[in-house]
């Protein structure tokens, strides 16, 4: 669970911005919204001897490449950071800092984040420019045990020779993980200069428990931004249909109850001994292109015989016409249909699993009461995950249920200098607006900020 974000001299943001999911002091609707990470034991954290409070959604309002998207390609592009391998050191990073005055472009950007995972908070700190990584600085504290803060690494670059350093590794975090010297050094060396650590740590073969739960949670809880065209969540959404029974019934149900007349899917294989045939031909044309694990042109029969281990599939959409059923190829649908059926998907894994889910222009080929719906039931029904959308729908601003919990809704706006700003409409005093205040109202005459001023 994330408790906090913070992003500097990154695409319109060029001073330190921080989006947090620290739940403020309000105990409004308090089951519905705040959620508490836990220890290892299954206990809640406790800080001065109350529960942690985070929150489990963050909605994101702005006009217009206000920088909206930017706080979610941040977040994504910190994701990628910590998981991706590079080829060789000359491949180089997606530096874009801020264009509009000229000191930003020649300083790094800087991320962090500080988040929750089985009973220990971590805070991740990265310094990068175009070409490397200059920084990556780890503390923790672990509420398994002391709960004090510890560093457990400092990594510097040395630009000049691109060399990775471990400057600093606590001397009892090398104790407890029963480090030799040997290991951080094959730490140190495994690591490219463009790397973070935890790139470098998926290379080497020795146990050091933080990193491994760094990894887990960048790996299996922060998925990667999701926004309104097709892209990799599809193949799970596919994957709950095929094999998990509850999860197509949840999806099912979801998309009855939203009124789209769907009764159920099947899976159809496409995969005939003559398409397969064909495939493998056409492929087999640009076989001078490929290459096999030996470094050797792929044959035809190699392609065949790929192809037939990964059979050809496409989702067919049950519908319930009167006593009838029909089926119609998910393709065929309506967008809004696609992007409902994504949605339900999705809100199954944030019920079922631990997650993190990032939504760009969430209400995308959406009705707005099927919006209202998807987060009415995302806030009664998810219990340890966290969704940060970004959206235009000022509807949702209308609905009591959401905007009686001041410190979900965001907004981003541009200053005279062009910079993104990021506020919440928890910073407002009760002078500036009380609570009785229409938030819709305020909003859509200006009083918030974060809205085009159309001449």
């Amino acid at each position: 669970m994330i408790l906090d974000f913070s992003i500097q001299n990154f695409g319109p943001i060029k001073d330190e911005q921080i989006l947090s999911f620290e739940a403020l002091t309000s105990t409004r609707y308090e089951d519905h919204y705040v959620i508490h990470p836990k220890l290892e034991n299954g206990d809640p954290i406790l800080r001065q001897e109350k529960p942690v409070r985070l929150l489990k959604l963050a909605m994101i309002f702005g006009a217009n490449a206000s920088g909206k998207t930017t706080v979610l390609e941040a977040l994504n592009f910190l994701r990628q950071l910590v998981l991706d391998r590079k080829e060789d050191k000359a491949e180089t990073l997606d530096f874009r800092p801020f264009a509009f005055d000229s000191e930003s472009e020649d300083a790094p950007t800087l991320l962090k984040i500080r988040f929750y995972h089985k009973g220990i908070l971590f805070e991740h700190h990265f310094e990068f420019n175009q070409f490397c990584i200059i920084k990556e600085i780890v503390h923790y504290w672990d509420y398994n045990t002391t709960g004090r803060k510890r560093l457990l690494f400092e990594r510097n670059t040395q630009q000049h020779s691109q060399v990775t350093e471990l400057t600093k590794i606590s001397d009892q975090v090398i104790a407890e993980n029963n480090l030799s010297q040997r290991a951080i050094e094959s730490l140190q060396l495994a690591t490219l200069w463009n790397e973070s650590i935890l790139v470098g740590f998926n290379k080497v073969n020795f146990l050091f428990k933080e990193l491994h739960l760094m990894q887990e949670w960048y790996s299996n809880v922060l998925e990667g931004m999701i926004d309104n065209q097709r892209n990799r969540i599809d193949q799970r959404i596919f994957k709950i249909v095929e094999e998990d029974p509850e999860g197509e019934a949840f999806i099912t149900e979801f998309l009855h109850q939203s009124d789209f007349g769907i009764q159920g899917f099947r899976i159809e294989n496409l995969s005939s001994p003559e398409l397969l045939s064909g495939l493998a031909s056409i492929i087999s044309t640009f076989s001078p292109l490929l290459k096999n694990e030996r470094d050797e042109e792929v044959s035809e029969k190699e392609i065949l015989e790929k192809l037939q281990n990964r059979p050809i599939k496409r989702i067919q959409v049950r519908y319930g016409v009167m006593d009838d059923q029909y089926f119609l190829p998910l393709k065929c649908t309506s967008l809004g249909t696609r992007r409902a059926l994504i949605l339900a998907g999705l809100l199954y894994l944030l019920v079922k699993e631990h997650k993190v889910l990032m939504i760009d222009e969430f209400e995308s080929s959406l009705h707005p009461d099927l919006a209202e719906f998807f987060l009415s039931q995302f806030l009664k029904s998810v219990k340890h995950s966290q969704l940060i959308l970004t959206t235009h729908s000022r509807e949702l601003m209308q609905i009591k249920e959401f905007v009686e919990r001041r410190d979900v809704i965001w907004f981003t706006d541009k200053n005279q200098q062009l910079e993104t700003e990021l506020y919440s409409l928890g910073d407002f005093s009760s002078k500036e607006l009380r609570r009785e205040s229409s938030i819709y109202n305020f909003y859509k005459i200006g009083k918030l900020g974060a809205k085009p001023n159309i001449i």
